[in-house]
């Protein structure tokens, strides 16, 4: 299992340029990007976050590190215009600037960033993370056609990084690249909250979605 740290120090030299690409922002997805980015902004990052501005996750924008620029497209409800939008936004900001990695979050931003990956120089790196992606959910057949899409994607193969161990299980096959795991860290909050022991203790397991 990779840490997050581990994750860093895979990424160009200190004082790169970092592009984030993120379809919805939710609690799930920030719960990896949250940690991560504030790694990378400690360790010298410049970082940019091209994300839709779903209003229902609204919040979450300012719980990023300060030193994060970000670039919000509205969301349309009764319109997919937006990624047209977003993919949009993110050629400008791939001709602006010169970045040293794409991190791809989410099913719609990996096929947008695949798509992309000739406008970004040879030594850029690419990655990306499912975060619990209904692609991964889908019929094996089905998996199978978005397996062969994803190895089919073109001149930029991403590295990928799972968000959580039932990810990196369900994109086995489905990716020909090695799977780093990098699980999404528990909040501080929970370690320091007062202990009730109860008399019938209650086993809880779960899952990221």
């Amino acid at each position: 299992m990779t840490n997050l740290s581990d994750v860093q120090h895979a990424l160009p030299a200190a004082q790169g340029h970092v592009l984030h690409i993120v379809g919805d922002l939710t609690e799930a997805v920030f719960g990896f990007m949250g940690p991560a980015t504030d790694a990378l902004a400690r360790a010298g990052y410049q970082q940019t976050v091209v994300m839709l501005d779903q209003p229902r996750h609204r919040h979450l924008q300012g719980r990023f590190h300060k030193g994060i620029h970000l670039v919000t497209v509205p969301w349309e409800d009764r319109s997919r215009r937006h990624w047209l939008t977003l993919a949009s936004v993110v050629r400008q900001q791939t001709a602006q600037h010169a970045f040293s990695a794409v991190h791809l979050h989410g099913f719609l931003p990996w096929a947008l960033g695949t798509r992309m990956g000739r406008l970004l120089p040879r030594q850029t790196r690419v990655y990306y993370s499912p975060h619990g992606s209904r692609t991964l959910s889908l019929l094996r057949p089905l998996q199978t056609t978005v397996g062969a899409l994803m190895s089919l994607a073109g001149v930029r193969q991403p590295e990928v990084i799972a968000s959580s161990l039932s990810d990196a299980q369900r994109l086995k096959g489905l990716v020909a690249a090695a799977i780093k795991t990098a699980e999404t860290p528990v909040d501080e909050r929970f370690f320091e909250a007062e202990r009730r022991e109860a008399r019938r203790p209650l086993l809880v397991s779960g899952d990221p979605e």
